[in-house]
């Protein structure tokens, strides 16, 4: 037999990728809760794809952790646990606060602009209680920290666990008392990277990230640490 045309080949795999975008957004922004059953037909029918395509983007989102294949029962999104988070934010607490050390480092004027900028909104969005905005604020300024750093292979890592991570921190962006609360000790990192303080500039993301550990861990509600 011969090989499919090359363009038929891409096409399809775009699909699927596409498929698998929307679905792990859904998933990360906490719009699919951890343990709801993925029944193909009915996604497949909702998304206005084939059974085909869907598949093989659940097979993308399984090598992501997004989603679990429970044998004989089909596929599920993927459970979130307090032992995940705490080797997650674990793994945050030693990469970040190193990024942060960089960050002040190297830091250039207009870096530190941009940083203040997204420190603004990230204010601006707990002030009016917008944790939509809130959390993508939250992300881009510990995003801008990781660039700055200028450390490739670090910033790589971190990517690596951005589906991860957005996942908890939509669940714990939610959860403090006043959104202000959450966010405030980003002034001390700013402030610390805007100084060139390198060790300060650490221990203000060690610090942040240590709280920000305790609110997923003690958070992630009992009934959706497994998949049933």
């Amino acid at each position: 037999m011969d090989p499919l045309p090359a363009e038929l080949k891409i096409e399809r795999q775009s699909l699927a990728y596409e498929v698998a975008k929307q679905l792990s957004r859904l998933i990360e922004e906490g719009n699919l809760p951890p343990g709801t059953r993925l029944i193909e037909i009915e996604l497949a029918k909702q998304m206005g794809v084939s059974r085909g395509p869907l598949r093989e983007a659940l097979r993308i989102l399984e090598a992501t952790g997004l989603v679990e294949n429970v044998h004989g029962r089909g596929s599920y999104v993927a459970s979130l646990s307090r032992d995940d988070a705490r080797e997650l934010y674990a793994l945050r607490i030693l990469l970040e606060q190193e990024a942060a050390r960089l960050a002040a480092l190297h830091c250039s004027p207009e870096q530190i602009e941009s940083l203040k900028n997204i420190y603004s909104s990230l204010l601006h969005a707990a002030d009016l209680n917008d944790y939509s905005s809130l959390a993508g604020e939250d992300l881009r300024f510990h995003q801008m920290i990781w660039d700055i750093s200028g450390n490739k292979r670090l910033k790589q890592v971190l990517v690596g666990m951005l589906k991860q991570i957005r996942r908890y921190m939509s669940l714990q962006t939610h959860l403090y008392q006043s959104p202000m609360v959450g966010v405030m000790d980003h002034g001390e990192i700013f402030a610390a990277i805007e100084r060139h303080d390198p060790t300060a500039a650490a221990q203000a993301m060690r610090s942040h990230l240590q709280s920000a550990t305790e609110v997923a861990v003690q958070n992630v509600p009992e009934s959706i640490q497994e998949v049933r």
